[in-house]
């Protein structure tokens, strides 16, 4: 698992994403808010 921290539009967001195997189809998660 990764963490990463990303900003749109001036907000910032701390989300983790896992590294899938080639072709697993992946699911959609609405990012929390950072801090």
């Amino acid at each position: 698992m990764k963490r990463f921290n990303i900003t749109v539009n001036g907000r910032a967001y701390d989300v983790q994403v896992d590294e899938l195997a080639a072709g697993a189809p992946a699911p959609v998660a609405a990012p929390a808010p950072a801090p």
